[in-house]
């Protein structure tokens, strides 16, 4: 099919040039000839680019049909088991020669319930297919029912194309995910939880421009006791093998996350804040260089309070009793933000923020 796109594209592409010769060089003058023959040649260069562009979605990796409609356990059968490199490998191979060694990385916001999966894993392969984003990391706190993710469905959103994926204090909801924040390299909580804590705070994934280094932090202010995130920072960035450092910073304070964002400036790559579900308008590219948003924002049900449904919610603060939160479904959004960045110098050079419905 390919190949015949290709084969009448290139005869309209001939007998367009043809028409411009016979048009516009009626004397017949080799020079001319010539510079229509290289015109000819690079439409057809460009053209098969961009249909290796317009079939690259066709290559991605998509949900287990189950995990998508909300169960917690994949269906049987053989599971396409892509990690992100390799989605990043695939993307990078329709890169123009001599193009500078950007990247755009898609970070997204804390994922709600099963209706956040399906919105990732939709618009993702939306984004990729329109070519906007090289690599996606996403902030998977709340992606099982409104709790933290259960091993299958952090295997479900590594098979959707996530490179990595990062928690916060919601990491120890299954008890099951403790061996695998063991053994996964790709699945990062909080550097500065305990240090006897399961799991690693800093991972590294390759990708073909270069590494990336990607650290989780908490805060502490309005959060439970954890270790100072500034410290922790400072630590790891010393230790980090890469020139990109990226680190979400999973608080509750406002301040404490500008704080944080200032004080790292012209050191990191990029700091993006997590946790409240509620996007901020203030993404920038700090003084010294950093690319930072208080807030991602979240993806999951934008009907909602922050993902849980409306009226339970509405009578706890007017009852003070207690009530059951079920996960809204209703109104799916994507919110995030886009950063290209320059991986052979590990600077920003945007900061573009996203809420993207199917």
């Amino acid at each position: 099919m390919r190949r015949a796109f290709m084969t009448a594209d290139i005869v309209r592409f001939g007998n367009r040039c043809r028409f411009f010769f016979q048009q516009f060089n009626p004397g017949g003058q080799p020079f001319y000839f010539h510079l229509l023959l290289i015109h000819l040649l690079t439409e057809i260069f460009q053209h098969s680019a961009l249909i290796r562009i317009k079939h690259l979605h066709l290559d991605q990796p998509i949900f287990h049909k189950s995990l998508l409609e909300g169960s917690t356990k994949p269906e049987s059968g053989p599971a396409r088991n892509v990690t992100g490199a390799n989605v990043w490998k695939k993307v990078s191979k329709v890169r123009k020669p001599g193009m500078l060694c950007g990247m755009k990385i898609l970070f997204t916001g804390d994922m709600v319930g099963s209706a956040g999966r399906q919105i990732f894993q939709r618009i993702t392969e939306r984004l990729r297919a329109e070519n906007r984003i090289d690599l996606v990391i996403a902030n998977a706190e709340n992606a099982a029912g409104g709790r933290g993710p259960s091993p299958e469905i952090v295997e479900a959103l590594f098979v959707a194309g996530a490179a990595a994926l990062t928690l916060g204090d919601h990491a120890w909801d299954d008890r099951n995910l403790a061996p695998l924040l063991g053994t996964e390299p790709r699945l990062v909580r909080p550097a500065n939880f305990p240090p006897a804590a399961a799991g690693r705070g800093m991972t590294t994934i390759e990708t073909d421009e270069g590494p990336i280094c990607i650290i989780s932090l908490i805060g502490r202010v309005f959060m439970d006791p954890a270790d100072c995130p500034f410290r922790t920072a400072d630590r790891l960035i010393g230790m980090a093998q890469a020139k990109t450092i990226l680190i979400d910073f999973h608080a509750e304070a406002t301040s404490e996350k500008i704080a944080l964002g200032r004080y790292l400036d012209g050191r990191i790559t990029a700091l993006v804040g997590t946790h409240t579900h509620v996007q901020t308008s203030d993404e920038a590219i700090l003084p010294k260089g950093t690319a930072y948003i208080t807030d991602l924002g979240m993806t999951g049900p934008k009907d909602s309070v922050i993902g849980r449904e409306v009226e339970p919610v509405i009578q706890k603060f007017i009852t003070g009793m207690p009530q059951k939160f079920d996960t809204a479904d209703k109104d799916p959004a994507l919110e995030g933000v886009i950063l290209d960045i320059d991986i052979k110098t590990g600077k920003a050079r945007s900061i573009e923020r996203i809420r993207e419905r199917a």
